[in-house]
């Protein structure tokens, strides 16, 4: 169940705002705009619409990404693609 805003997507407009790919564990896709240095939790906000954050933990080649770090802290790439679960179980 990703939501995504059209707000979100859309072209690259400068060196610090690129498109990456969000995957989720029912092989759901979608595109998302992030800036360098929206956070962790922000980019949750934008994905999920009424799921608290703190029940959700997104990966980038294996490794749990913390809420509080940054787009530009976690090295991101465009087109790099970032697995989200979530569910009641999930803690932060």
């Amino acid at each position: 169940m990703l939501r995504c805003d059209l707000s979100c997507k859309g072209e690259k407009n400068s060196h610090n705002e690129f498109i990456i790919w969000i995957e989720n564990h029912e092989n759901e896709r979608e595109q998302i705009k992030v800036h360098l240095d929206e956070t962790i939790s922000e980019i949750k906000g934008k994905i999920f619409n009424g799921i608290e954050p703190k029940k959700s933990q997104i990966y980038h080649k294996r490794n749990k990404l913390q809420n509080q770090q940054t787009i530009r802290q976690c090295g991101l790439k465009e087109n790099d693609k970032l697995y989200i679960i979530y569910g009641q179980n999930i803690k932060e």
